[in-house]
């Protein structure tokens, strides 16, 4: 799912080689059986092209995201285009908030999770800020993903989102 989706958002006119932002979509797609009752399922894959390689960067985590993008009624999520400045965004009851997140710019994810204080969140630091290409994310209390996904969020200018699931299944 995460790669179909990539590859029908990527605007592949705009995929030049030096530039992750336009045109370069990130996807966090649920994996299969997520919104059943068996524990052991409970991954997500994240797809973007990457700084590092400049392929298509495909990681997979096992984490309880899975089941907030689940439980916020969505199938997927696909972040396209980029914002003017640092952003946030919050999904919850079936609707999506930007909000402005300059007073988080250069703090650790740690520091971050700590202020927001959500239990699912995917947040950035310094590091994906500053663009350095090997960047990772920070979900749900643990570093996932290889590839620079860090990088291509700071490019776009999201330093974090939250999900507030409010039900079971698709």
């Amino acid at each position: 799912l995460a790669l179909m989706l990539w590859d029908r958002f990527a605007e592949y006119d705009q995929l030049e080689d030096e530039c992750y932002e336009r045109g370069n979509p990130v996807v966090f797609a649920p994996g299969a059986a997520v919104d059943t009752p068996l524990s052991y399922c409970n991954s997500f894959t994240v797809v973007t092209k990457s700084p590092v390689t400049g392929a298509l960067s495909v990681s997979s985590a096992t984490s309880s995201l899975s089941g907030a993008i689940v439980g916020c009624g969505y199938a997927a999520l696909v972040i396209t285009g980029r914002s003017r400045k640092l952003c946030s965004f919050s999904i919850a009851d079936g609707e999506v908030t930007f909000s402005d997140a300059e007073t988080y710019h250069n703090l650790t994810t740690v520091e971050v999770a700590k202020k927001v204080g959500k239990e699912h969140m995917v947040v950035i630091g310094p590091a994906g800020e500053h663009f350095v290409p090997f960047a990772s994310l920070y979900a749900n209390n643990q570093n996932i993903t290889q590839g620079g996904v860090g990088c291509v969020c700071g490019m776009k200018n999201i330093k974090f989102f939250t999900l507030s699931p409010h039900s079971h299944g698709r």
